[in-house]
């Protein structure tokens, strides 16, 4: 494969060969999908498909996508970081398998890359989350970078690295144990004095797709894993505890609403492992009033539910409150 490609779109995936296609027809039916653009799909052991769908691909662009199928599953994270290995792009941009470019969303990307490529600051592409004045923000040091973005680098298509300084990273699978290996190569990145360059115009939109959203403990990465990868930070005087305090309380705002959709109304689409949910909260936010005052109102919404008459209750607060 050439090694003249300017970005690489990476794409870890595992049985989703019913929506694969619709992201892979968004990249190479593009106009802007060149000999610059290098697509890399690690599929991690699919049980479906997933094969033959790439075999379609790969025998249409044979220079253009590399696609490599795990023997066995070797967990999410541990993927994430197999296919930026793969990739030969100046800039490797993680994407998911159910997001599909918008009009003109590669291009944008293209020009992105070609405008940072001399300084190659670390480019964030929040995708309309974080709301700016202007094209781009540039952010240094972790205590602007955490204020201005939260929860929202927990999604890994926010995220790109260019290639000379992923190959930097040493011991790169360090934090796959905690769901956010993404999040540890960008802290260390900062950490060591790199800019942040945040874009936020949106590039992809994301695909409805039948299996329900799995595969980890959701509390468990979104509250205790993403807190515990910050306190080293917050020892080591990287990040301060003003910032680190705020930022808590955003991520409680952030996961109190999918307590409620997956805990209290128990909404279809999701299928994450919720072991130790209370725990989990009760370590984090026991010093939160709010807390006892959403999980009780929690626990009766669920009993509500278990005797029917949830929509019962709702029809009355309805009446009572006319």
């Amino acid at each position: 494969m050439s090694n003249n490609f300017l970005v690489s779109i990476c794409i870890p995936t595992r049985n989703r060969a019913d929506i694969l296609p619709t992201t892979l027809d968004s990249i190479v039916l593009d106009e802007a999908f060149d000999s610059r653009v290098q697509v890399v799909v690690s599929d991690n052991a699919s049980t479906d498909g997933t094969p033959e769908v790439m075999a379609r691909y790969t025998a249409r662009y044979p220079d253009r996508i590399k696609y490599n199928r795990n023997p066995a599953d070797i967990t999410a994270d541990y993927n994430f970081t197999k296919v930026l290995e793969l990739a030969d792009g100046a800039l490797l941009k993680l994407h998911n398998d159910y997001s599909m470019f918008v009009p003109g969303g590669l291009a944008y990307l293209k020009q992105i890359a070609s405008d940072n490529l001399a300084e190659r600051p670390v480019l964030f592409l929040s995708n309309g989350t974080v709301p700016m004045q202007g094209q781009y923000e540039s952010i240094e040091g972790l205590d602007a970078f955490v204020d201005r973005v939260s929860n929202v680098m927990s999604w890994i298509g926010c995220y790109t690295l260019w290639r000379d300084q992923f190959g930097a990273i040493e011991d790169k699978n360090r934090c796959a144990s905690l769901n956010f290996v993404q999040i540890d190569w960008l802290f260390r990145l900062v950490a060591q004095g790199h800019k942040v360059r945040i874009y936020n115009r949106v590039l992809t939109e994301r695909l409805p797709f039948k299996a329900p959203q799995s595969g980890y403990n959701f509390f468990g990465a979104h509250i205790d894993n993403y807190l515990r990868m910050q306190r080293p930070y917050v020892a080591s005087g990287a990040l301060s505890e003003k910032v680190f305090k705020n930022d808590k309380i955003k991520i409680y705002r952030f996961n109190i609403d999918f307590a409620y959709k997956i805990l209290a109304y128990q909404e279809q689409g999701y299928a994450f492992d919720l072991r130790g949910t209370k725990r989990i909260w009760f370590k984090n936010y026991w010093r939160y009033p709010r807390f006892y005052a959403d999980f009780s109102k929690i626990a009766a919404i669920r009993l509500l539910r278990s005797l029917g008459l949830l929509e019962w209750a709702k029809k009355t607060k309805r009446k009572l409150l006319r």
